[in-house]
């Protein structure tokens, strides 16, 4: 299996819930009412635009891919 590797920030939004973003794919972004749902959600927002573009044969911004095995997930979690 390849990976590629992608930057997800999360923001805290004014209005209450929080914007999680990928800067290197445009349009990646979403909302959720948790950081964790942000990210779930920006993740398929990434999902959806690599198969839109793959679809159309357009490159796809990736930094870097490697083969892997396994793949392991850190997700940071608001315990306060």
């Amino acid at each position: 299996m390849k990976i590629a590797d992608f930057d997800i920030t999360v923001q805290e939004n004014e209005g209450g819930g929080y914007l999680a973003r990928c800067d290197d794919i445009q349009g990646a972004f979403a909302e959720g009412d948790i950081p964790e749902d942000a990210i779930a959600n920006c993740i398929s927002v990434i999902d959806m635009i690599i198969a839109y573009r793959r679809e159309r044969n357009k490159q796809i911004p990736l930094k870097e891919q490697r083969e892997i095995e396994s793949v392991s997930v850190s997700i940071p979690v608001l315990v306060s």
